[in-house]
């Protein structure tokens, strides 16, 4: 069962691993579509 947007908690937070190309990009496409996210590097840069 995988829930949709308008199923989601108001709560959710997303946790993204990875701080490449693709983990900011999705970063940013979340927070404009109002949720909140946790990107996370395994080495800092």
């Amino acid at each position: 069962m995988t829930a949709t947007l308008s199923e989601m908690d108001e709560n959710t937070t997303v946790v993204i691993v990875g701080a490449g190309v693709a983990g900011l990009t999705l970063g940013i496409f979340l927070l404009h579509s109002g949720i909140d996210c946790v990107i996370v590097e395994k080495r800092s840069r």
